[in-house]
């Protein structure tokens, strides 16, 4: 069986967001908000991004939240919907970096929580355990990821 590179990870942090989306949907229905209120202020949102970039300048300024806080900032003061698309999913890639950044710093209690969720990733179709095409076949299915983002996996004797 092939090594698969901790990235693996994702799979059980991407269906982690399914589920919370699943849950909104069943609580509020489909949501078509605007984007921005109608008082929204251009101004003073570009005033704030520009002081979130000065703090990102220096290194001992860099922190999640202002580099989140400058993608948020840049996606809603796009007005191009591509673009404005575009500036979302980096808002997005980067709290999956926050997420990532916590579960190695948390290592013991998240390996915990994620075996405990019941993610895996499936050899042959590629998928989420949970989202399996072929999950009859206990073979296909791996062990479950997690750990070092700097070690591999090798799914017949875990981490190394």
């Amino acid at each position: 069986m092939k090594k698969k590179n901790i990235d693996s990870n994702r799979y059980g942090i991407f269906a982690e967001i399914d589920r919370e989306r699943k849950r909104q949907d069943e609580k509020w229905g489909e949501q078509n908000h605007p984007m921005v209120s109608e008082d929204f202020s251009y101004k003073d949102a570009t005033e704030a991004l520009e002081l979130v970039r000065r703090e990102n300048d220096h290194a001992n300024k860099k922190c999640w939240h202002n580099i989140l806080a400058e993608e948020f900032m840049e996606a809603f003061l796009e007005t191009d919907p591509k673009k404005q698309r575009e500036e979302i999913i980096q808002v997005a890639a980067v709290a999956v970096q926050i997420i990532e950044c916590l579960d190695r710093k948390n290592a013991a209690e998240t390996e915990a929580d994620v075996s405990d969720a019941g993610f895996g990733y499936c050899s042959r179709c590629e998928n989420i355990f949970e989202d399996c095409v072929c999950n009859d076949d206990e073979d296909a299915i791996d062990n479950r990821f997690w750990g070092d983002s700097d070690r591999d996996i090798d799914p017949d004797m875990g981490a190394h």
